[in-house]
């Protein structure tokens, strides 16, 4: 849109900027936004969200109270950063188990303190250095600078160190099949683009992993990543309070409107009553009590509190009965939990497999070159020996007597030996030669 002003006052222009801005922020009250990058280096697309309450994130006692004081403090501290000759810059890294809240944490934590969030894909094909620079550049000051799975850009998810790559016969790496593409981006192009004297001040990143032993001491030192969290597998106190927050307003609709009041379907089988039953809600005692029971039928430290929140939401009509089967589920997870187990591990041993005969065909094919190579070596020997002995002349015989001593010839007998074998025609008709006559 192009707008044109025929008018020489400053201050109307100034007031329409104004009133833009405020019907900007009053549509984005209620909502977060996020940018997301194309792979060219440009924010090309924009979403919204609906803001999430801080009191809907579940978390382990005092972590979210930390990040949430330890960002305020910083974004107002701009006077104080510039004073002290530190650049304005705050990084976060949470890393643990995936579906532990860390995605949850920073858009709760956008939406309580009004920032937009600008999330940049690191894996994404095409983004290589130049890309994200561009990117990074043209964020604003105040915001949120979001940098998933920040593992992945460099490193597989299921790479094993202790396992040998996989090759072929002749030596040769064996691409896997589930391997995940791989960026342009280099270690050292984000670690310039986070500290460097182009980055902008007063922004805040968030980096998440889901193995922080993968990353390079470099990227998570302190002044890029100044805040490291663990998130861990759901806590029996964090089951509890998921139950809790998903039956403290039992509300169902039936017929378009909220009754109090919770249906409990019965099973096929059950001809003593009813298809559906309803019953009154449970008291604010029972619910309590429930939560209490869910969260030690629960094993603690073994699910991620998304798969717990994965189950509630398959029973959020009926308390009584989501904890009536929480044992069944939990017997369900840990049977298909170690299915996977046993595929991965059959995986590997088929890898294992291959490797092992492609190791036997290569050590074959090496014993039969260098077979070859020692029987060439010895068909040349032959040839060799065969050459020395047709140079050598066959009047000549090997013997083991002494060699004799040289003569030794006096200077006359050698004038004598050559006056002895002068030819007969010299001295029978010698040359007579006379002096010049003189003048």
């Amino acid at each position: 849109m192009r707008t044109r002003l025929h008018n020489s006052k400053r201050s109307i222009l100034h007031d329409l900027v104004m009133a833009a801005r405020e019907e900007y922020l009053k549509s984005t009250t209620s909502k977060v936004t996020v940018h997301i990058a194309d792979r060219y280096g440009s924010w090309v697309k924009a979403v919204t969200k609906n803001r999430r309450a801080l009191n809907t994130l579940i978390l382990p006692e005092g972590i979210k109270e930390k990040l949430i004081s330890d960002a305020r403090e910083f974004l107002a501290s701009e006077e104080w950063y510039t004073w002290a000759g530190v650049p304005h810059r705050r990084g976060y890294l949470l890393y643990g188990e995936p579906g532990t809240g860390k995605s949850s944490t920073i858009h709760a934590l956008a939406s309580e303190l009004g920032l937009e969030i600008y999330y940049v894909q690191l894996s994404s094909q095409g983004m290589d250095d130049h890309c994200l620079g561009r990117l990074i550049a043209d964020t604003p000051s105040r915001c949120i600078l979001l940098l998933e799975d920040i593992d992945c850009a460099f490193a597989t998810r299921d790479e094993d160190e202790d396992e040998e790559p996989e090759v072929d016969m002749f030596g040769n790496p064996v691409p896997s099949p589930y391997t995940p593409m791989r960026t342009d981006v280099t270690l050292s192009g984000l670690l310039n683009v986070l500290d460097s004297v182009t980055s902008e001040e007063g922004r805040i990143t968030f980096a998440t992993t889901n193995h922080i032993e993968k990353l390079d001491p470099a990227l998570i030192r302190a002044g890029r990543m100044d805040v490291k969290i663990e998130y861990k597998l759901a806590t029996r106190s964090q089951i509890s309070k998921t139950f809790l927050r998903f039956f403290e307003h039992r509300f169902v609709p039936v017929n378009g409107t909220n009754v109090p009041s919770i249906i409990v379907v019965k099973d096929d089988d059950d001809s003593s009553s009813s298809d559906d039953e309803t019953l009154p809600p449970p008291t604010d005692e029972e619910i309590q009590a429930l939560a209490e029971s869910f969260g030690e039928r629960i094993p603690e430290g073994t699910f991620a509190l998304a798969q717990v929140q994965g189950y509630l939401l398959t029973k959020k009509l009926d308390a009584r009965k989501a904890v009536a089967d929480a044992e069944g589920w939990v017997t369900e997870q840990l049977e298909e939990k170690k299915r996977i187990q046993e595929l991965k591990d059959k995986r590997k041993q088929k890898k294992k497999e291959r490797m092992e005969r492609a190791k036997e065909m290569r050590l074959a094919m090496e014993r039969e070159a260098k077979e070859k190579e020692e029987k060439g070596e010895k068909e040349m020997e032959g040839e060799d020996e065969k050459a020395e002995n047709a140079d050598e002349p066959a009047d000549i015989v090997a013997s083991d007597a002494e060699p004799k001593d040289e003569e030794v010839v006096t200077e006359d007998e050698r004038i004598d030996e050559c006056y002895m074998y002068e030819p007969e025609e010299r001295s029978q008709s010698p040359i007579l030669i006379s002096p010049p006559e003189s003048a």
